[in-house]
């Protein structure tokens, strides 16, 4: 019986390479990324990036071609990334998660927790909303606040909103989250102290979202379930 994480590989695989018969959707400039013949063709350029981890680049690389002579530079795979839209990046995302049914269920529903966290991105300190420095003695820092939707009983991430870290706003980020799912949703339990309700009849002022019963945000997390 064939591993189940090489199935999930294979999904994957067969996602990306779907994705670069279709790559005018995922490219900046459709008419002339991609569209020579390289060794950082598109599909591998997207699977390096997936299975970065927190190396610098040029170790990345020597890891990911295990020192083989065609390797690339460090500027050819940054030259290649920036080809590349973050909507690929949503797509394959999404895509990827619909090709695994949601077969756990908390007494007939789907039960979400949502929570947000700081992430460290390069130091730039000209990004002024995403930079801090303690004072001008120390060299300081990038932050992005990362707000993500888990499917507890499934396991899996179902949506994420990135913010700049000084102009985060996780309530806003779930209501976003919320629009996308599409779905009646009602609040079942809350983590830490009571700090935002939707409106006072707990409803969200958005065409996309048919209801939403009592939605109430923790200060560190909510749990919601899908009616």
């Amino acid at each position: 019986m064939q591993k189940y994480c090489n199935i999930v590989k294979n999904k994957l695989n067969t996602l990306i390479s779907n994705m670069e018969k279709n790559i005018s959707d995922f490219v900046v400039d459709p008419k002339r990324d991609f569209v020579r013949k390289s060794e950082l063709y598109f599909s591998k350029t997207l699977r390096f990036i997936l299975g970065m981890g927190s190396q610098t680049l040029g170790k990345e690389l020597v890891e990911f071609y295990d020192y083989d002579s065609k390797m690339v530079s460090v500027s050819a795979i940054v030259h290649r990334r920036a080809k590349i839209l973050p909507a690929a990046f949503q797509y394959l995302f999404h895509k990827f998660n619909e090709t695994f049914s949601q077969t756990s269920f908390f007494h007939g529903y789907r039960l979400y927790a949502v929570d947000g966290s700081d992430i460290h991105i390069p130091t730039d300190p000209d990004d002024k909303d995403t930079f801090y420095r303690a004072n001008n003695d120390v060299k300081g820092y990038n932050l992005m606040h990362l707000n993500a939707l888990y499917d507890i009983m499934n396991r899996r991430y179902i949506d994420a909103v990135l913010q700049d870290s000084r102009n985060e706003n996780e309530h806003s980020a779930l209501i976003n989250m919320l629009e996308n799912i599409g779905h009646i949703v009602k609040a079942l339990e809350v983590i830490s102290s009571f700090k935002y309700v939707v409106n006072r009849d707990c409803t969200v002022d958005s065409s996309s979202l048919v209801d939403i019963s009592c939605l109430v945000v923790g200060k560190s997390a909510a749990y919601f379930i899908e009616v």
